[in-house]
C-alpha cells in the first residue's frame, strides 16, 4: 500500500512538473521569437541581446527540465 502512495504521489509530481512547463512554453516561445527578431534587426542594442539570451536560456531550460522529468518517469517505469 505504501508503494502505490509513493508512485500516484510520484506521478502527480510528474504531472504537475510537465504541466509547469506547458503553461510557461508558450509565452516563452512568444518572448523567444518577438527577441530574436528584434535582437537581428538591431544587433547593436544590448537591450534586445540580453533579451533574446535571457528568452532563448528560458526556453533551453525547459527543454532540459522536460527532457530529466521524461528520464525519471522512464526509470520509474523500468523500476
Amino acid at each position: 500500500m505504501e508503494n502505490n502512495t509513493n508512485l500516484i504521489g510520484q506521478a502527480k509530481q510528474f504531472e504537475e512538473k510537465i504541466n509547469n512547463i506547458k503553461n510557461q512554453f508558450f509565452s516563452a516561445l512568444d518572448d523567444f521569437k518577438k527577441y530574436y527578431v528584434y535582437y537581428n534587426k538591431n544587433p547593436e542594442v544590448n537591450e534586445f541581446q540580453n533579451y533574446y539570451v535571457n528568452s532563448k536560456g528560458q526556453l533551453q531550460t525547459m527543454s532540459r527540465d522536460l527532457f530529466m522529468t521524461s528520464n525519471n518517469i522512464d526509470k520509474n517505469i523500468e523500476i
